[in-house]
C-alpha cells in the first residue's frame, strides 16, 4: 500500500495497480532491496513507541536510512559523494522537529568493478544497465521505507521527472547530487539551496607534496586462484588515540 503512491505515478511501467492490487505484466524477478531497510525501520520504531511508552524521542540509523521518532530536535548531516574521510565537510546539514525518515541512494559507497572500472549497484530496470547520472539522492519523508524507496528511485530517474514526483507526495523532498557535481531540489528541501549550489562549485585545491603525509604501497595478486579483492585502510589519530581522518 505505502508504494502506490510512488509506483502509480510512473508511465510505462510493467504493471498495474488497482485498489492496492498490484498486477505484473512480465516474468522478472522481485527484489525488495531498495526499500527493506526502510520496512524494517519503521516496524522497529513502531512496536519501540507501543512498548516503551515513557521514551519521548529516539533515532534509529542503520546506514543511509534513519528515522527518528518524537519531539525533540535533531541535526542530520548528509556526506558528500567521494568524500570519505572521517572528518569531511558533509554536503549539507538539517535540523529536523519532530517525526521523519531521510534515506540516502548513490554510487558512492556500494559498486562492483569490472575490468578496473566501477558501475554502480543500482540497476536501471529499463536498459539493464547500472544508473551512473546520479551520484548520491538523498530523501526525506514521514516514513523510511518511502523515503528509501524514494531515494532508490530518483538514483534512476532523470532529474527533473525524479523530483517532479517527490512534489506530487505530502511531506517528500529530495536532493541530487549528479554525475557532473551540479545540485538539484525540490523546492522546500530545507536547506539554503543557493548556498548549497555555492559550495558545490566551490573549485577545490590541489594537492601538494607540502600537503600532508603522502603514502605509496603496492598490494601483489595472487595468480591463478579465486580472491577478494584486497583493500588497505590508513587513518590519523590525535594524541588521545582517536582517528581524525581516514
Amino acid at each position: 500500500k505505502q508504494l502506490t503512491s510512488i509506483t502509480s505515478r510512473l508511465k510505462d511501467a510493467p504493471y498495474t495497480i488497482h485498489a492496492n492490487r498490484v498486477t505484473r505484466r512480465d516474468t522478472f524477478s522481485i527484489s525488495l532491496d531498495a526499500l527493506a531497510k526502510g520496512y524494517i525501520l519503521d516496524v522497529v520504531c513502531e512496536k519501540t513507541v507501543k512498548q516503551f511508552a515513557t521514551v519521548e524521542s529516539f533515532t534509529l540509523n542503520i546506514g543511509g536510512d534513519l528515522r527518528k521518532v518524537g519531539v525533540r530536535p535533531l541535526n542530520v548531516s548528509i556526506a558528500a559523494a567521494g568524500n570519505d574521510a572521517e572528518n569531511a565537510s558533509p554536503l549539507c546539514s538539517i535540523t529536523a522537529v519532530g517525526s521523519f525518515a531521510i534515506a540516502t541512494s548513490g554510487d558512492y559507497r556500494r559498486q562492483f568493478r569490472i575490468g578496473g572500472k566501477s558501475y554502480s549497484h543500482i540497476i536501471d530496470p529499463r536498459s539493464g544497465k547500472p544508473a551512473k547520472h546520479i551520484r548520491s539522492a538523498s530523501v526525506i519523508a514521514p516514513t523510511a521505507i518511502d523515503a528509501d524507496a524514494a531515494a532508490t528511485a530518483l538514483s534512476v530517474l532523470p532529474p527533473k521527472v525524479g523530483l517532479r514526483l517527490l512534489e506530487t507526495l505530502p511531506g517528500v523532498d529530495g536532493l541530487l547530487q549528479l554525475s557532473d557535481g551540479r545540485l538539484v531540489a525540490t523546492p522546500q528541501w530545507p536547506v539554503n539551496f543557493m548556498a548549497l549550489q555555492n559550495k558545490a562549485r566551490k573549485p577545490k585545491k590541489s594537492a601538494k607534496p607540502t600537503d600532508g603525509l603522502i603514502l605509496e604501497f603496492a598490494l601483489n595478486r595472487p595468480r591463478k586462484v579465486r580472491y577478494r579483492r584486497p583493500y588497505v585502510a590508513a587513518w590519523l589519530e590525535d594524541t588521545d588515540g582517536y582517528p581524525v581522518k581516514t
